[in-house]
């Protein structure tokens, strides 16, 4: 989380300015957030089918909430790439 949040920081910085680096540096991140939100459908198969006992309340805060986060970052970065091709 230390890298990440600061590199969160960095980008919104750049963006403003309307920096380059910062569109890369947003991109990365989208695409990070994208990957741990598929992951969290292989990983809690895995851990039913190992036995590990989730409760609904836990299953709801780790999964949900990582795969919304996930879809707003496959959002963001649909919306950058469409800005990017029109220019």
């Amino acid at each position: 989380m230390g890298i990440i949040s600061v590199l969160c920081y960095a980008a919104l910085y750049l963006v403003k300015r309307r920096e380059p680096l910062g569109t890369l540096i947003l991109a990365c991140i989208l695409k990070l957030c994208i990957v741990v939100g598929i992951m969290m459908f292989p990983q809690t198969i895995c851990q039913l089918a190992s036995g590990v006992s989730l409760p609904l309340p836990a299953l709801i805060t780790k999964s949900f909430s990582f795969i919304v986060l996930g879809g707003f970052a496959f959002y963001f970065n649909h919306k950058i790439y469409r800005e990017l091709g029109k220019q």
